[in-house]
C-alpha cells in the first residue's frame, strides 16, 4: 500500500491505482477489511485529484462503511472528512457540513489535535459558503 501512496505523491497515478487494485483483490480473498478500507480511501484520493468527484465519493463511502464496521474511528473520521470535501467541491455545502461535523466528533473522541483543527477549518469553510447564498 505504501508504494501506491508513493506513486500517488509523485503523480504516477496509474501506477498507484494499479497497486491499490491489487490490494483490493488480495484483501478481498483474505477478508482483510482493514486493507480494503484503506485501499478504497486511497483510490478515492487518486480519483479526487483527477477530479473524478462522484467516483471518488463512492470509494470514500465504501471506505467509511468498512471503517465503521471495524470500529476504526481514525479511519472513519478520515473517510468522512474526504466525503465532506468532495461534497464541498460539488457545491453541496449542507451535506458537506454534516460529514465534517461527524468527522469532528470522532476526532474529538480520539483527541486528534491535528484532525480537530482540520475539521474546524472545513466546517468554517462550509459555513462561509452557506452564508454567501
Amino acid at each position: 500500500m505504501r508504494k501506491g501512496i508513493y506513486y500517488d505523491v509523485i503523480s504516477k497515478t496509474d501506477s498507484a491505482l494499479q497497486l491499490y487494485n491489487q490490494v483490493l483483490k488480495i484483501a478481498s480473498v483474505n477478508k482483510d477489511t482493514v486493507s480494503l478500507a484503506g485501499a478504497y480511501n486511497n483510490i478515492g484520493l487518486v480519483k479526487w485529484n483527477r477530479t473524478e468527484l462522484e467516483a471518488a465519493m463512492q470509494d470514500f463511502i465504501q471506505s467509511s462503511t468498512l471503517f465503521k464496521q471495524l470500529g476504526n474511528t481514525y479511519g472513519l473520521a478520515s473517510a468522512q472528512n474526504n466525503i465532506g470535501l468532495i461534497l464541498y467541491d460539488l457545491g453541496r455545502y449542507d451535506e458537506a457540513l454534516e460529514y465534517h461535523k461527524s468527522s469532528l466528533k470522532s476526532r474529538i473522541e480520539r483527541q486528534d489535535s491535528y484532525g480537530i483543527g482540520a475539521s474546524y477549518s472545513n466546517i468554517a469553510t462550509a459555513f462561509s459558503k452557506l452564508n454567501q447564498r
